[in-house]
C-alpha cells in the first residue's frame, strides 16, 4: 500500500489509507483470498462517497486499474464464519 498512498491522498480517497489495511472477503483458497483483497481495495476506491462525481474522477479509476500491480497481501489470517 506504501506506493500507492501518496497518490490516494493526492485524489483525496480516505478509505484504506493506512500502510496496513484490514479487508474481510470470503475466498476458498489462500491465492483466491489474495486475490479478492486487492480487488476489494480496488473497488472500495473506485466506489468511495464521492470518487465517480468528483473533477478527479478519471484519476482515480487510473490508480485503481493500476493499484493491482502494487498492492501486496503481506499475511492471511483465517476467520470462521459465524454459526
Amino acid at each position: 500500500m506504501e506506493k500507492v498512498l501518496p497518490k490516494m491522498a493526492e485524489l483525496g480517497l480516505n478509505l484504506h489509507r493506512e500502510e496496513e489495511t484490514v479487508v474481510f472477503i470470503a475466498a476458498t483458497d489462500p491465492d483466491d483470498a489474495c486475490a479478492n483483497a486487492v480487488l476489494q481495495i480496488c473497488y472500495d476506491m473506485r466506489t468511495e462517497k464521492g470518487a465517480t462525481y468528483e473533477a478527479n474522477a478519471m484519476g482515480i479509476h487510473k490508480l485503481s486499474n493500476n493499484a493491482q500491480e502494487f498492492i501486496r497481501v503481506v499475511r492471511l489470517v483465517a476467520v470462521s464464519p459465524y454459526p
